[in-house]
């Protein structure tokens, strides 16, 4: 999923190799691959995952809201 998130965003296997340095070559074009015959599947987790930053982001700045007024 992170590779396939960098990837979306424009990075090059190179800086997907230096933000995850215990990642190889092939595992970053395994997880590519992986991606390309399962888009469905794999966008539908980023989908999962940005709704969920979404929603802590929401909840957070309410919460932060409330601290204030108390």
């Amino acid at each position: 999923m992170n590779v396939v998130f960098l990837h979306k965003q424009g990075k090059t296997e190179a800086e997907i190799l230096e933000i995850y340095p215990d990642l190889n070559r092939a595992q970053v074009y395994a997880a590519l691959a992986y991606y390309y015959d399962h888009p469905e599947e794999i966008e539908a987790e980023l989908r999962a995952d940005e709704t969920a930053a979404e929603r802590y982001a929401q909840e957070r700045a309410a919460d932060l809201a409330r601290r204030a007024a108390e």
